[in-house]
């Protein structure tokens, strides 16, 4: 049988039955390093066969229902170097699960770590210092001190570029360290993506009061923090490349959507999307001037687009906000607003007598755009529209079609 000795990487599922054909490859591309991907199925038989050459291998990746058979393999994968990705199936209340439990043995450093529904009894933290990508979801941890530790890790960490880190559970209770020391800042200059989700309180606040990251493209923050905190970090760590965007889309939403609450996107040419949940459950929608307070920090003096979005209830949410308020996004050139939000007290306090007929105290709003609109405010609008600016389209209009208003 032929086998080329260049053979260095094998991808096993359930249905491969070439036994003699993989021992062969494994024998003839010894020494050279291997890649390995486990989809499903029972890999015991499999494991066994690698065993021998665990030496070799440098990424290992599974997903499946038995954690427990990977587990022993990895004692002997000691260059296990470029990543470990294990992800185990099944439903993950957090509780210990012995089939699901897992080592992070001695060995040598690591550049990327992805850990899904998966207990560890115990993290060799010395390998976890030169880490690339960090990925820890719906983990416990049997270990003691495990959310301190982790936080040494990701401050030695400093070439990460990719830290998600969701549903976190230490099942030895412990003090997680406040940020009262300076000696303690996470710097992490290469961190493009950054997603924080189901953790402790004092875990989300220890990572952002310390966290300088100025290059980081992707924020998701799912879990609340104090407004002060929130603004104080997005000072340091978005003012440079806010003063630099060409556009700024501000979401303003009523819950968490796709369960963050802080969410910040880098788009190309230089667009940026900042998004949080603003919007109580009376409409009033907080953080505005927080949020003028920063650009204007930061020297930002081109367009920006509020964008409105609401819970999708059984009615549309009223956005009690007077236009005052709006007034300190002085760049705002549009507003849009989903069909969860209703704009007519908006509109209204924009009709009065304070702004004039269809006055607006933003210079530079070009268009207003409202995914529902009902037909009397849309009728109040079409008669405004003839002695201001305003142009209100389409008209005629179809029932329940989107209204949007624009500058002349």
């Amino acid at each position: 049988m032929r086998c080329s000795a260049l053979w260095a990487e094998y991808r096993y599922n359930e249905a491969d039955s070439f036994p003699y054909f993989f021992n062969t490859c494994l024998r003839r591309s010894d020494p050279l390093p291997l890649t390995l991907y486990f989809q499903k199925g029972d890999t015991n038989s499999m494991l066994r066969s690698l065993k021998p050459h665990a030496r070799r291998v440098r990424s290992l990746s599974y997903v499946g229902s038995d954690v427990g058979a990977i587990d022993p393999f990895t004692s002997a994968a000691l260059n296990l170097t470029v990543k470990f990705h294990l992800m185990s199936w099944g439903d993950f209340d957090g509780a210990v699960n012995t089939d699901r439990n897992l080592q992070i043995r001695t060995g040598e450093p690591m550049q990327s770590l992805d850990l899904s529904y998966i207990s560890v009894t115990h993290w060799s933290w010395g390998r976890m210092t030169k880490l690339v990508e960090l990925t820890l979801n719906s983990v416990t941890s049997l270990a003691p001190s495990f959310f301190s530790r982790l936080l040494q890790t990701i401050t030695a960490s400093t070439g990460l570029q990719r830290l998600i880190l969701c549903r976190l559970i230490s099942e030895e209770p412990e003090e997680i360290p406040g940020n009262e020391s300076s000696e303690r800042t996470i710097l992490l200059p290469s961190l493009q993506e950054l997603r924080l989700a189901g953790l402790p309180a004092q875990l989300t606040e220890a990572i952002i009061s310390r966290l300088h990251a100025d290059r980081c493209r992707a924020i998701e923050i799912c879990d609340e923090l104090s407004q002060a905190l929130m603004f104080d970090w997005l000072s340091q760590t978005l003012a440079d490349r806010i003063q630099k965007s060409r556009t700024i889309k501000l979401r303003l939403g009523s819950h968490p959507i796709h369960g963050y609450s802080l969410g910040l996107w880098d788009g190309p040419d230089g667009d940026m999307t900042l998004y949080t949940c603003a919007i109580d459950a009376e409409g009033r929608a907080g953080r505005i001037s927080s949020f003028a307070r920063l650009f204007k920090f930061a020297g930002y003096d081109a367009p920006i687009t509020l964008s409105l979005e609401g819970d999708r209830g059984p009615r549309p949410l009223v956005f009690d906000v007077p236009g005052s308020e709006l007034e300190e996004l002085g760049e705002l050139s549009h507003i849009q607003a989903d069909r969860s939000i209703d704009l007519s007290v908006l509109l209204d306090d924009l009709m009065s007598e304070g702004h004039g007929d269809w006055g607006w105290p933003c210079p530079d709003l070009q268009s207003i755009e409202m995914a529902t609109c009902s037909d009397q405010l849309y009728e109040s609008m079409s008669k405004s529209q003839a002695t201001r600016r305003w142009r209100v389209t389409p008209t005629p209009r179809e029932k329940g079609e989107p209204v949007v208003l624009s500058a002349e």
